[in-house]
């Protein structure tokens, strides 16, 4: 329903616009985003710059209508240019960022933000192998710049030792090889949504959290923890490197920050230095350029290569809906636009989102991938629409550091399905819950995950029952 009133709304716009020669662009937006869609179109036609809309399941589902050249753009994060370029449509697509979502504090800024290692100016340290054995401080587990960059960085070095052992899980792997390449550190947060296996993963490596604030706890809050906790965990807390960005570098020593100027504070940045990946060492101070390991690239607005004469049209179309959005504080500006009070709209020259992603060398970030090939996760499903939703899904996860990376396997019936997976033919089906007890009980198989419905629920969070009777019926109750 939602995609048919979109369509009847790109019509009634171009029919409106026939006899001028402007052409009304076309984005796409998640489904959910309807009433927001609607709200903009209106709001951009009374600015006499309109837009229309057409809707897809989601974002990666918008990224094949833009390579269908079904749409003309599409808001994406790094992880969907990732998509956009793995995408089987991507050479045929000519898929292009043509404006990047940037913040007003750092607008001309080439990236969101900067991975760097910062280390005392007198450690003793003159490559990258020379990291073993010292004392890390980390933002925490999972993150960019603390965490998932070094770890690509330095494994692809030689640094860090086996990250791809089948005996143990792949954040497991990581874990061994940090705790084992560092004496101590500080890495907190939830090492395993299970609380028993997060607590025998931080027992065993509990080196990796000796220099927080509360080792025995080594999760959140905790002051030697985050992009200033890790240079804190440094300068104070007896650290000999920590991962951060560079705006948070040049915050804690009090530098100036694109249109922020500097600020007094009590840390002298003379005591340090930012650590490089070819072991050199560069000062830190308001004019040397900081070496950095990698980068995260801005979000921005992705195009086609349907016609490369539309891209500075497309640009100012999109300028002019994120000042008006801004202006109005509509809620398609958030939604649609992924904008807020901090950032803006800015018009770049127009890169393809492999390069985008390789310039910011966080192409092998995305990619990161801890864990045996043969630990991949086998979703079992029994139709051709969920095999296929389920290899959207498959790469969508990937894309965003889900680990293991999953597989679809494609059998004949829901029992088919149970009967792999309880022959190790599959590790994971989705079942309704009317299914459960039999595959318990006939099939050996474990429920992991469930649905919660919230309030009015039952305490098993399966949607309560409910009977209903003709208007009128003599029935009022279930006694016989």
């Amino acid at each position: 329903m939602l995609y048919r009133f979109m369509v009847l709304a790109v019509v009634a716009v171009a029919a409106v616009s026939a006899t001028s020669p402007p052409r009304v662009f076309i984005m796409c937006i998640p489904e959910k985003y309807a009433k927001e869609c609607e709200e903009m179109m209106k709001d951009s036609a009374n600015k006499s710059f309109p837009i229309a809309c057409i809707s897809g399941r989601d974002r990666y589902d918008c990224i094949e209508r833009v390579g269908k050249k079904e749409a003309d753009i599409v808001a994406v994060d790094p992880e969907d240019m990732y998509l956009a370029a793995k995408n089987k449509l991507a050479e045929k697509a000519g898929y292009s960022i043509v404006e990047q979502i940037r913040t007003k504090e750092e607008p001309d800024a080439a990236y969101r933000y900067e991975a760097v290692a910062v280390v005392h100016k007198d450690l003793n340290i003159n490559n990258v192998q020379d990291l073993k054995g010292l004392k890390s401080c980390h933002t925490g587990v999972g993150r960019n710049v603390g965490y998932k960059i070094p770890i690509t960085k330095l494994f692809a070095m030689g640094v860090l030792p086996d990250i791809n052992n089948p005996e143990y899980s792949a954040r497991e792997n990581e874990l061994r090889a940090l705790s084992t390449i560092f004496d101590k550190g500080c890495l907190v947060g939830k090492w395993s949504p299970d609380p028993a296996i997060n607590q025998r993963l931080k027992e065993t490596y509990s080196n990796m959290c000796a220099l927080c604030e509360k080792p025995n706890v080594c999760d959140y809050p905790d002051k030697y923890s985050g992009y200033e906790g890790a240079l804190r965990c440094l300068a104070h807390n007896g650290g000999d490197i920590a991962w951060t960005k560079v705006i948070y570098v040049k915050r804690f020593f009090g530098l100036p920050v694109g249109v922020t100027p500097a600020a007094p504070t009590s840390e002298n940045p003379t005591n340090f230095c930012y650590l490089c990946p070819d072991g050199s060492k560069v000062p830190i101070d308001a004019n040397t350029k900081p070496c950095t390991w990698a980068a995260r690239p801005w979000q921005g607005y992705m195009t086609n290569g349907a016609d490369t004469n539309n891209a500075e049209a497309i640009q100012r179309e999109l300028t002019q809906l994120s000042q008006l959005g801004e202006n109005k504080k509509a809620d398609w500006w958030e939604n649609l636009l992924l904008l807020g009070e901090k950032t803006l709209a800015v018009a770049a020259q127009p890169v393809s989102p492999e390069e985008h992603l390789k310039s910011a060398k966080y192409m092998d970030v995305i990619e990161r991938n801890s864990g045996a090939p043969e630990r991949d996760a086998r979703w079992c499903v029994w139709d051709e629409s969920a095999l296929i939703k389920c290899q959207s899904l498959a790469r969508a996860a990937f894309s965003r550091d889900a680990r293991p990376r999953f597989d679809c396997i494609l059998e004949k019936d829901e029992a088919a399905c149970l009967k792999a997976v309880r022959d190790n033919g599959a590790d994971i089906t989705v079942i309704d819950g009317g299914s459960v007890k039999r595959a318990i009980n006939d099939y050996n198989v474990k429920p992991i995950v469930v649905e919660t419905y919230g309030k009015g629920s039952t305490e098993k969070n399966e949607q309560p029952a409910i009977a209903v009777v003709k208007s009128g019926s003599s029935i009022n109750g279930f006694s016989m």
